[in-house]
């Protein structure tokens, strides 16, 4: 039916505004990464996904040194210290 996915697609819109705000405005760090698997299905590293105002600040990087970017390129030879490998 028509109406109910114009509603649905609506309130997902309501939803995704709402997370936007709140990922946005909050004052702690916080960001999305995705793990990276290599050839064997093992986490190889992670890429991050988005990263809030706080979290950059805190970084003292730009979104264009982060986002999409794997934690090795943000974090030269440092990752492997808090992010473990498995």
């Amino acid at each position: 039916d028509l109406i109910e996915r114009a509603r649905a697609e609506k309130a997902m819109r309501e939803s995704e505004e709402k997370y936007r705000t709140v990922f946005t405005h909050m004052a702690d760090e916080a960001m999305l990464w995705r793990l990276v698997r290599g050839r064997s299905g093992r986490i190889g590293t992670w890429r991050l996904v988005d990263i809030n105002p706080a979290g950059l600040k805190g970084w003292g990087k730009s979104r264009d040194e982060t986002v999409g970017k794997l934690a090795d390129d943000i974090f030269p030879g440092e990752t492997r210290h808090y992010m473990p490998v498995v």
